[in-house]
């Protein structure tokens, strides 16, 4: 089956038709735009989400939400502050022991357009150590 995607089309045009049970997604940036679309869309296609955001508040209601669109979506949120390096590291020993498969991994978390120079713990600039 040939489909054609353009700028247009959305998370949920692209899994038209898809059952997507049984998978696990690992989605960063998942509790604000097109991550949480990605987010819903996926847990109605049955997959299993880890939305991983660094706000426990913010990250909080937008399981909520997800969870009321879709009742049966296993949605777990998983805090995720891609900006300093020691909590990469230790986010991912965390997702590896709660899920050792992990189907999916969407990389969408990002900052641009900062005020003003901003470094990581690291010293990296961080849009590029965030990105």
């Amino acid at each position: 089956m040939s489909r054609n995607f353009g700028f247009r089309t959305t998370a949920a045009d692209i899994l038209v038709g898809l059952d997507l049970t049984g998978k696990t997604a690992v989605v960063t940036g998942g509790n604000a735009g097109l991550g949480f679309e990605t987010c819903r869309e996926l847990a109605r296609a049955g997959t299993r989400i880890f939305l991983c955001c660094r706000s426990q508040k913010l990250g909080e209601i937008d399981v909520q939400n997800i969870r009321a669109e879709a009742p049966t979506a296993d949605v777990i949120l998983h805090f995720s502050d891609l900006s300093d390096l020691h909590q990469v590291q230790q986010s991912a020993d965390a997702l590896l022991s709660e899920c050792p498969h992990i189907d999916m991994v969407i990389c969408n978390a990002g900052i641009m357009a900062l005020p003003d120079l901003q470094r990581t713990p690291q010293g990296f600039e961080m849009q590029s150590g965030v990105n």
